[in-house]
């Protein structure tokens, strides 16, 4: 087999869940790789193009221009959604969602246009596609008119959460008290449906408020929502050592989104066994499956009632840990990992048949 590189790009930016999908996923399957006597390597944007001040333009560049000549004689894999289109072999592509397509004015016009042409590039050079869930595989295919069999499901894990040390000093941080709280993450854009949840919270049990924890990124998404109210602390970005204190000492974790490719935060609750209160739209039921409580995530009445029902019910939330653990044998990036690689030979030995 051809000598395989990986698109390293996302070693340079700040993490979220595409980035933590590439750093749990790369190193394992360098390793089966290896195993099989195939030579892999990780390609980074050099240090000296990594400019604080308009960091995404010479990234985009180096990942448009520099990558595909670097790989021409070999395979290139993406992780983070994007891939160079001018590349002239056959390469693979993770892509998590169709949001831009079917929820394009929660993106910048910049990101939308780009991400949308990258995104039919894809699917008119016929490269190999992945996505972390059948719900994403339908968006997709619809989105891009093409046949559903041309994606392959790669699962994703929350099992990294497993190695971080919890960093109990962020209840202080935040001035903020262990089981008093509901907490949430992700970043502050209107697919998260943050302004429903802070709604919700009027209809919540008076001594309870609301942590998310999250950042904002105005380059991607088309406008950050502001949030305020008397029981809402927002964390802003933590680490993962915080993020793991602030999962493990919630009452409930709760994922209100309107459209998730995956869903991420919610298998890394389900990992660290906190009870999960979930929007019943989009991937998350795939997900979460019987380890959460539903609700609709467009009536904040509903989405109260179930966290109320949750953070009451000590027997309700003993289930619901108990149902996470089952879920979660079946997310897992080992098997994620084998999987892949399995997919990817079988891909490249059909092709040099």
């Amino acid at each position: 087999m051809q000598k395989i590189y990986i698109n390293g790009k996302y070693l340079s930016v700040r993490m979220t869940g595409v980035q933590r999908v590439a750093h749990e996923m790369v190193p394992r399957v360098k390793a089966i790789l290896s195993k099989n006597g195939i030579e892999c390597e990780i390609l980074e944007i050099p240090q000296w193009l990594r400019f604080k001040r308009f960091q995404s333009f010479w990234g985009t560049l180096w990942e448009q221009v520099v990558l595909p000549l670097a790989t021409a004689r070999g395979i290139l894999i993406n992780f983070c959604n994007a891939a160079p289109v001018l590349t002239p072999r056959k390469q693979i592509v993770v892509m998590y969602d169709a949001a831009v397509f079917d929820m394009p004015n929660n993106y910048s016009f910049a990101y939308r246009v780009w991400t949308k042409f990258m995104a039919y590039a894809v699917a008119l050079r016929k490269d190999m596609m992945f996505t972390s869930s059948e719900f994403s595989i339908s968006r997709i295919s619809g989105a891009l008119k093409i046949d559903r069999n041309r994606i392959r499901l790669m699962r994703a894990s929350g099992k990294h959460i497993f190695k971080v040390m919890r960093d109990d000093k962020v209840f202080s941080k935040l001035n903020i008290q262990p089981k008093k709280y509901v907490l949430a993450v992700g970043s502050l854009q209107p697919g998260k449906n943050f302004h429903n949840l802070l709604k919700a919270m009027e209809y919540v049990d008076s001594d309870t408020y609301l942590v998310i924890a999250g950042g904002k990124d105005g380059l991607v998404f088309a406008s950050g929502i502001e949030l305020s109210g008397n029981r809402y602390v927002h964390a802003g970005y933590v680490t993962d050592e915080e993020l793991a204190a602030l999962y493990q000492g919630a009452l409930c974790f709760i994922q209100p989104s309107v459209y998730e490719g995956f869903g991420l935060p919610a298998a890394e609750a389900m990992a660290l066994g906190t009870p999960i209160v979930s929007s019943n739209a989009a991937s998350l039921p795939e997900v979460c499956g019987s380890a959460a409580v539903y609700f609709d995530p467009l009536d904040p009445k509903a989405i109260a009632e179930a966290i109320n029902l949750v953070i009451k019910n000590e027997n309700l939330r003993k289930e619901l840990i108990e149902q996470s653990v089952v879920q979660t044998e079946y997310f897992d990036w080992d098997l994620a990992a084998a999987e892949f690689v399995e997919l990817l030979m079988r891909e490249m030995d059909a092709k040099n048949a």
